[in-house]
């Protein structure tokens, strides 16, 4: 671990808050749009840009883990060019095919165009993340990632600023797509100009190694691809066997779960050059994958935990009463958050080790699990069956990982009986203190996670040892040390 742990430390900090503040600003944007819109537009936004995603990862083509991976070790632009010019390539060819499926399959003519607003957000948006995805690889490597997520959350005030126009204008789905869209070309502009200033970056049209990357990056293609099957099955199943109501439903409860995922992603990027240094030192790498894979998983439990009793009223607080059947799905998605918060960070130990096919294989079978149970819980239970076939596929990538991992000759730590224990604890705790007005509750539960996470001995001093020398705060270690020896 010879990276400074100064940059370490705040290239942490800079994902986690840039992205959690991304977050909560496109949070308050939902709750308006969701509280402007009727169930019916809003279902139809969000099947639209379900699609669009869908899309975005045809183009994505698994390129970025690749570059990411070959730039950590060598910090050289030509093969970052090369994987903006097969984007570019794969973009064009997408937008042939997209409008050509459209055509053939009757859309309106509304919908064409703003299908077609949609696709410029493959290049130009922060959210869908293609091309800026690979404009952030040099701050990645660098450690600098505050200045990519400043940008980011430009581009989120300014969306927030055109949404709070909505009843102004009375704004209509048109005026929605058309925001959604090009209220992240200022930050697509500042990042050209800061990839060029701080990296002597110009983008070139070049196909160098493209032959090598390409097929480098196979396996995470497919990867990719299949992850945003998985993600979306359930809004296009939903589409198909219900209605757009229904999406919006579903959707709503997947708009409260989608910040979670900045936990597991700020670990994953931090974490990656510290793996890729430290990949012949196999006793480090175990410590330093086992405490990350514990802490994401005590993470999605605490926030669960948390939550899930209180799901209804925080619907009915934000968003209002026409969604509150979704809180079920919502507390359902809470729960597979646990185990695709442990997921996400072991796929990029695969790519560290070059073990990307594991990356498909793992896809593959949570996309198929996902779509099984879709197609036979959806039609009687609706959202919440997509949601609970969410929960399986979650489970059994789970159980995929974990085989994957002692594979690898690495160690979980899932061995610990007194976790189980600590959870059961939890859960009827939360459930006694339910019935408390939802401040003083969060305050109540907060308080009784503390103490129980010391009580129960959940985390042990080495944890915490390896957790503070992380983060640069090995100046805490004395007084650590002091509590655990009374």
């Amino acid at each position: 671990m010879s990276t400074k742990f100064h940059d370490i430390t705040r290239n942490a900090l800079s994902l986690t808050f840039g992205q959690g503040l991304g977050y909560v600003i496109n949070f308050l944007s939902f709750i308006l749009i969701a509280r402007y819109f009727n169930i019916s537009d809003f279902g139809k936004f969000s099947f639209f840009v379900a699609t669009i995603s869908i899309v975005s990862k045809f183009v994505d083509f698994g390129l970025v883990p690749i570059v990411f991976r070959e730039y950590s070790l060598k910090k050289n632009n030509k093969l970052l060019n090369t994987a903006f010019s097969i984007r570019g390539i794969l973009f064009i060819l997408a937008v042939i095919i997209v409008n050509l499926f459209v055509y053939l399959t009757r859309y309106s003519h509304e919908e064409i165009i703003y299908i077609n607003i949609l696709l410029i957000s493959i290049i130009v948006s922060s959210r869908i993340g293609n091309f800026r995805e690979l404009m952030n690889v040099p701050f990645k490597v660098n450690l600098k990632m505050h200045i990519p997520m400043l940008v980011t959350i430009i581009d989120n005030i300014i969306f927030l600023l055109l949404v709070l126009l909505l009843p102004l204008i009375k704004g209509n789905l048109p005026y929605l797509i058309f925001i959604y869209v090009f209220a992240n070309i200022p930050g697509f502009i500042i990042m050209i100009i800061f990839l060029s200033n701080r990296y002597h970056f110009v983008l070139k049209p070049t196909l160098i190694r493209a032959k090598w990357l390409l097929m480098e990056s196979l396996p995470l293609a497919g990867f990719v691809l299949v992850m945003v099957l998985f993600q979306q099955v359930d809004l296009l199943l939903l589409k198909y066997f219900k209605g757009e109501n229904d999406v919006a439903i579903f959707s709503a409860s997947l708009r409260f779960v989608m910040p979670l995922s900045i936990i597991p992603a700020a670990f994953s990027a931090t974490v990656f050059p510290l793996m890729m240094k430290n990949i012949s030192n196999h006793e480090s790498q175990q410590r330093l994958i086992k405490i990350v894979n514990k802490f994401l998983f005590l993470s999605a439990t605490i926030i669960s935990l948390l939550l899930i009793f209180k799901t209804q009223d925080i619907i009915l607080l934000t968003i209002g009463n026409k969604y509150v059947d979704s809180y079920l799905s919502f507390n359902i998605l809470l729960i597979s958050q646990i185990f695709l918060f442990v997921n996400f960070f072991s796929l990029s130990i695969f790519t560290a080790y070059k073990k990307q096919i594991w990356n498909f294989h793992y896809s593959v079978i949570i996309f198929l699990a996902n779509a099984a149970f879709d197609i036979i819980l959806i039609p009687a239970l609706t959202f919440n069956g997509a949601a609970a076939a969410k929960l399986a596929a979650s489970l059994l990538g789970f159980i995929f990982i974990l085989q994957k991992i002692y594979k690898l000759n690495f160690t979980f730590f899932l061995k610990e009986f007194k976790i189980i224990i600590w959870i059961i604890f939890l859960l009827i705790l939360g459930f006694i203190i339910s019935f408390l007005p939802i401040i003083f509750y969060f305050i109540a539960f907060i308080c009784l996670i503390m103490v129980s996470v010391l009580f129960f001995n959940i985390i042990t001093l080495e944890e915490i040892e390896i957790i503070l020398k992380l983060f640069n705060r090995s100046n805490w270690l004395f007084f650590i040390q002091k509590y655990f020896r009374n």
